[in-house]
């Protein structure tokens, strides 16, 4: 394939490609054009609809419907974005000609209002679904109906008095629960002439029509750098999770994608003819040529419901009448080596070593067990009747993002007969949330099952992950930043095992203020605490693949826009040996780490909740050594398979109840200083990795570094291993708020001038920036990097950021799959945070390195800038 491809990234990303690919002008009729206000700068909006061409700006638009499927296109010189959309779906895309890509605009408007008091009337004059303010965020979201036109509405409302900004938003990034994937045979794609594809199948849920009838709402994604061919998607439904015999056989056509390019499927089944039972539902893409050797596995993805002669499809918990017993052990504890590891093999072949756990020691028996710390499990669902969470469950707290209640327009509910405040998940083939909240809090010696690492927390469930109306509302409502329909506002501990397909973008504005805001004002004025995997992206590659990714990683963490944001706890993932699973995501994001374990089969997974039912869960689908096992699990209500960083963000949630428990005054920055505080060693031996790039040696991966003010820091591990008993012993004596005020520095920006990056030159370039007027006694609390580039195949780049103290941190490693992107034309800027400099001062020259791997492309850093959050540390 020609190297000259220019992929731009969005949600629903799309790539520049060659205009000899499109074919020439044809007579279509015109169409209208509109200018907006975005998010992200002025835009240009297409119709939602109208076939034809039009011209604007130098750029020229083409739309065209052909077998059911829309393709537009915008050709920019010799070049031309192109995103796709079925033809029967009111999809509407808006171009951004600054950067030359579409994105998809949502039905929400984000509105700065003079007075937030008069947004119902606004509401009214635009004919709008509903309005919800955020006044404390600084704005307010407007939801039309899917028939408006956002950039009409827009303009009328910056018409309108006391409206001071209207700007259009875009469909969200893509936010997948964290499951790894087993590792794949080895790829063949090991240089940029050999780039792949990479296609991923996603169910995006399972829409209730009416009492008749579902649709199955399913993306195509190719997350690789080359472009597939036109396919056949093939959606079969089935009785048994094996999906033999089928029951039923739909086949959609695919368009051709280019690389990030998505496309996005609605499939109607009816259920006339369906009796009572639960039904699976898988939909498959046949594996590309051009994919990478042993990727079939990312081709397909499971779903189902079950029908139940209630409901058209049950989307209710339903109570299965059994429960524990009081002061009874809990049968499968013995085996769940991430609270005390005595080298079990947890059912699979093979066990752990002693001690490789979250070192709970003695608050195992005699607690603190997070006593009423509200945790907020937000995924995909949480079964609130589930015999081992039922206890811990706070009533109504919970919300449902698809319930009547919860969608903007009742008569638009994705689950008609859903209940608001049951987040209940209506696939069948397991409940990501579920199995989360079991590590958190799951009941503690009741006869059954195993049990939480906070037994005595409060869980609540946001289903945000399973919402079919996604965009920014839901993600701030279930973050924190509502105070009704949800009330998530007195959460103290968000769990957040989910992430984003890698990209290399930077947090939007609603997103840094959601997370700014919680951490400042919830828990009066405490601060949340926001847990999150770190993603499992280890193994990744799913673009280009080079022997050394297989020392240092494929995907960084780094490419999780919500990763980079101070203040979140990102944790990494350990196996039962007390290394870095062989999945989890490593990156200088990165603060601490926690059992999540391996697969379950050669090496121990962990145990926790599954779906209630021997015919429901990830032990159904995904074949369970404990399933039908009497003795400790008669009802297949747990699972032994359940991995990923997932897992580990949850045993590190429940360690923060534990020590909130102990002492309710400490504040999120207290949690984090604690934690790094008393982490401990793991994987001492690891060592350093070096690599050549045009005949000049460089450390590619560091050793375990110790900074400046004492902390020892490595990527793959953060500040080490969780230690809860040292973590508790330091909290119930510690005093809150010793860290000092929470401060932010502005921008600090280098004067240098443009760089030229060498190619393929292991010596690469440097600039220094001097940073001048701090307090001598301020000690650094994360370090945020922005980094302008221009640079054809980013892939290429290493970059490094190395503080006065001489600290160095390798803020993005060579051969980030993150950036196996053409950007020919299209700078990148992007910010990136680094903890490696936790407890130093900031006063210094601090030099950002910068070296090309690979042959073929020349860049330039075009600009760089630091921003600190700091306190001063007793």
């Amino acid at each position: 394939m020609s190297r000259k491809l220019l992929t731009v990234l969005t949600g629903t990303a799309v790539a520049l490609v060659p205009v000899s690919a499109i074919g020439a002008a044809d007579e279509s009729p015109a169409f209208e054009l509109q200018q907006a206000a975005s998010v992200a700068g002025s835009v240009l909006v297409l119709p939602a609809s109208a076939d034809g061409v039009a011209s604007a700006d130098r750029v020229r638009f083409e739309v065209t419907t052909e077998d059911g499927i829309r393709t537009y296109k915008a050709t920019v010189g010799d070049r031309s974005a192109i995103a796709h959309a079925e033809a029967e779906r009111l999809a509407r895309y808006a171009f951004d000609p600054e950067d030359g890509r579409f994105r998809e605009l949502t039905s929400t408007v984000l509105v700065e209002l003079d007075d937030y008091g008069g947004l119902p009337a606004l509401v009214s004059e635009l004919g709008a679904v509903s309005g919800k303010p955020y006044p404390h965020l600084g704005f307010a979201l407007i939801r039309l109906s899917p028939a408006t036109d956002p950039a009409l509405a827009a303009r009328r409302l910056e018409a309108l008095p006391g409206v001071s900004k209207a700007l259009l938003q875009f469909k969200p990034p893509l936010r997948r629960p964290m499951l790894p994937r087993p590792a794949a045979a080895a790829p063949v794609a090991t240089n940029k002439a050999d780039l792949a594809s990479d296609l991923l199948v996603f169910f995006d849920g399972i829409r209730v029509v009416d009492e008749n009838a579902v649709t199955a709402e399913i993306t195509v994604l190719n997350w690789g750098a080359a472009s597939t061919n036109a396919g056949t998607l093939t959606l079969v439904l089935a009785t048994d999770p094996s999906f033999t015999p089928a029951l039923r056989r739909v086949s959609r056509r695919v368009p051709a994608l280019q690389p990030k390019g998505s496309y996005q499927l609605s499939i109607r089944l009816s259920l006339r003819t369906l009796a009572a039972g639960t039904y699976f539902v898988s939909a498959e893409m046949p594996v590309q040529n051009s994919e990478l050797a042993g990727r079939s596995y990312t081709n397909s993805d499971r779903a189902g419901f079950t029908v139940d002669g209630m409901d058209p499809i049950r989307q209710r918990c339903t109570e299965p009448g059994r429960g524990g017993s009081p002061n009874v052990v809990d049968p499968l504890y013995q085996h769940q080596w991430h609270l005390r590891n005595t080298g079990q093999a947890a059912f699979a072949d093979s066990g752990g070593s002693r001690n490789q756990d979250l070192r709970l020691g003695g608050i195992l028996s005699r607690g603190p067990f997070g006593d009423g710390v509200r945790v907020a499990v937000v995924d995909t669902g949480l079964e609130t009747c589930h015999p081992d969470l039922a206890a811990n469950i706070e009533v109504d707290a919970s919300y449902n993002f698809n319930a009547p209640l919860a969608a903007a327009d009742d008569a638009q509910a994705a689950w008609p007969t859903a209940e608001t405040a049951d987040p209940f998940n209506v696939h069948p083939t397991g409940d990501h949330g579920t199995s989360v909240a079991g590590l958190i809090a799951a009941e503690a010696r009741n006869g059954i099952g195993g049990r939480g690492v906070a037994p005595g927390a409060r869980l609540r469930g946001y289903n945000m992950l399973n919402a079919l109306d996604y965009d920014t509302g839901v993600f701030l409502d279930a973050m924190g930043a509502s105070f009704m329909a949800p009330d998530s506002s007195d959460v103290d501990v968000f769990n957040m095992s989910f992430g984003s397909l890698g990209y290399p973008a930077s947090a939007g504005l609603a997103e840094e203020a959601l997370f700014a805001y919680g951490a400042r004002h919830l828990r009066a004025g405490r601060g949340a605490v926001y847990v999150k995997s770190a993603g499992n992206g280890f193994g990744e590659c799913g673009a280009l693949h080079d022997p050394l990714n297989d020392q240092i990683g494929c995907s960084n963490a780094n490419g999780d826009d919500v990763n980079n944001l101070p203040y979140v706890i990102v944790v990494g993932g350990l196996d039962a040996n007390g290394r870095r699973a062989s999945y989890a995501s490593a990156g200088a994001s990165l603060w601490i780490s926690a059992p999540a374990g391996e697969f379950g089969v050669f090496s121990p997974a962990m145990l926790t909740t599954d779906q209630a039912g021997s015919e429901l869960g990830y032990g159904v689908t995904y074949g369970d050594r404990i399933a039908g096992r009497l003795d400790v699990n008669p009802d297949g209500d747990y699972t032994s398979l359940f991995n990923g960083t997932s897992s580990a963000a949850p045993n590190a949630a429940g360690v923060v109840a534990i020590l909130l428990d102990a002492n309710p005054e400490l504040t999120w920055r207290d949690v984090k200083h604690i934690l790094a505080d008393t982490a401990r060693s793991v994987d001492s031996s690891v060592g350093a990795v070096r690599a050549t790039f045009g005949g000049v040696s460089r450390v590619v991966q560091d050793r375990w570094v110790r900074n400046g003010a004492g902390y020892r820091f490595h990527n793959w591990y953060g500040f080490g291993g969780v230690h809860a008993n040292a973590a508790w012993r330091v909290a119930r004596r510690y005093v809150p708020g010793s860290l000092g005020p929470a401060r932010r520095t502005g921008w600090f920006n280098a004067s240098g001038g443009a760089v030229a990056i060498p190619d393929n030159d292991g010596a690469g370039a440097e600039q220094s920036l001097a940073v001048a007027g701090m307090s001598d006694t301020a000690n650094i609390e994360a370090v945020i990097l922005e980094v302008g580039i221009d640079h054809p195949f980013p892939h290429d780049l290493g970059i490094e950021l190395t503080s006065p103290a001489g600290t160095r941190s390798i803020v993005n490693p060579v051969y980030n799959d993150v950036l196996a992107l053409d950007r020919t034309g299209v700078p990148l800027t992007w910010r990136l945070l680094s903890n490696a400099f936790y407890g130093e001062g900031l006063n210094g020259d601090w030099t950002i390195s910068l070296f090309d791997g690979a042959e073929e492309d020349t860049g330039t850093l075009n600009g760089w800038r630091l921003r600190f959050h700091y306190g001063e540390h007793p």
